[in-house]
């Protein structure tokens, strides 16, 4: 087995190392040094991935995200009424210069 052939076959399941791959860790320091390193990997990856969350944040997290939902709906509401008081003032121009053009 080679330096190729070992690190296809650790990063393919790192938990499981075949006799063939033993006999090749053994002989060779530069794929000993990569299990290492993959190993260290792991373990800072596990700590990262291990934290508690307190009980309260989930309810913080919904709290928060359910008062930007709603100031966005009002923004929204906003926005809708603003254009319909601009679509009927748009209308009541025109209505107006037809009147004021029609009796020219």
């Amino acid at each position: 087995m080679n330096c190729l052939e070992f690190s296809k076959k650790a990063l393919a399941d790192p938990n499981v190392i075949l006799p063939e791959m033993t006999l090749h860790l053994n002989a060779c320091k530069k794929c000993s040094q990569f299990v290492k390193e993959m190993e260290a990997f792991d373990a800072k990856l596990i700590k990262v991935v291990d934290v508690v969350v307190p009980s309260e944040y989930p309810e913080k997290l919904w709290t928060k995200a359910n008062a930007c939902i709603q100031k966005q709906q009002w923004v929204a509401r906003k926005v809708r009424y603003g254009l319909a008081a601009l679509l009927i003032l748009v209308f009541g121009v025109v209505f107006i210069m037809g009147k004021i053009l029609f009796y020219l």
